[in-house]
């Protein structure tokens, strides 16, 4: 389908649209709206579900999903504002469809994934928590000497393909949390194309599972 036909095929007043936010920490929000308004630069939505503008600030990107026989449609938008009154009122700029690089870049999906990563040497357990096709969220035991901007080698395998992804990335962010454990995100520099693709093939399903049992 060409672009504004797919625009046009989904974007009418009162279609159901399920919404996603992947905020700055990898935690995926999930919830519904209504279409209210949509015209050439604005889109107007009616949130099922009370979300304040803290949650979701001014200028975020958000994925738009509609399921059509099976197939679900990724459109991408920017948040204008949001006003809770009676119902609460999501604006955005006009949808467009995702493309692949806003996919690999935004598309994230909550998961529980074995990792094992490599560092000096010592291979590490931990729990991949939040994936991407560029990055991962994992909790692992404590490792005091993990430092913002090492650069670390990881390997996992999701349950959509046979073989492990073993990937180098850098690490962005290191947190203490619970239990003598921590996190860390990272973000991969060398994964290959097969890969991302495969990943991405992965977090579609697992979406489409998340979103079946949330209903």
């Amino acid at each position: 389908m060409q672009t504004d036909s797919l625009v046009n095929k989904f974007f009418k007043v009162g279609n159901t649209v399920r919404i996603e936010y992947n905020d700055e920490t990898g935690k995926v929000t999930t919830f519904q709206g209504v279409i209210k308004l949509f015209k050439d630069d604005e889109l107007r939505l009616g949130l099922l579900t009370e979300i304040s503008s803290d949650k979701i600030p001014k200028n975020s990107k958000l994925f738009l999903v509609f399921n059509n026989n099976g197939t679900d449609y990724y459109f991408t938008a920017t948040v204008y504002e949001i006003v809770n009154n009676k119902q609460t009122i999501l604006t955005t700029n006009q949808p467009k469809p995702a493309d692949i690089s806003s996919l690999r870049r935004f598309f994230r999906c909550d998961v529980h994934l074995e990792l094992i990563y490599s560092f000096r040497g010592k291979e590490v357990q931990g729990w991949i928590k939040n994936l991407s096709a560029c990055g991962l969220l994992a909790i692992c035991r404590t490792n005091p000497e993990l430092k913002v901007g090492f650069i670390m080698e990881c390997q996992f395998q999701i349950p959509t393909l046979q073989e492990v992804i073993h990937v180098k990335g850098q690490l962005v962010r290191v947190e203490p949390a619970l239990d003598a454990k921590q996190l860390i995100a990272v973000n991969f520099f060398d994964i290959s194309e097969r890969h991302q693709s495969a990943v991405i093939k992965y977090l579609f399903q697992r979406q489409r599972e998340i979103a079946q049992k949330v209903k």
